[in-house]
């Protein structure tokens, strides 16, 4: 009874530790994209905030 409940624990770890590297990985994505698109269409000049 106790080593499932070990097992469960270690998988669950292991579902929140990849779910926490797609989520940086998609984030990372998503700032090269902008970081791309910003270099690729610089914004019109305008008054600086």
């Amino acid at each position: 009874m106790d080593s499932t409940a070990a097992a469960q624990d270690v998988s669950k770890a292991k579902q929140i530790t990849d779910f926490t590297i797609v989520l940086a990985l998609v984030a990372i994505l998503m700032v090269g994209m902008a970081l791309s698109f910003m270099f690729l269409f610089p914004p019109e000049p305008g008054p600086v905030q």
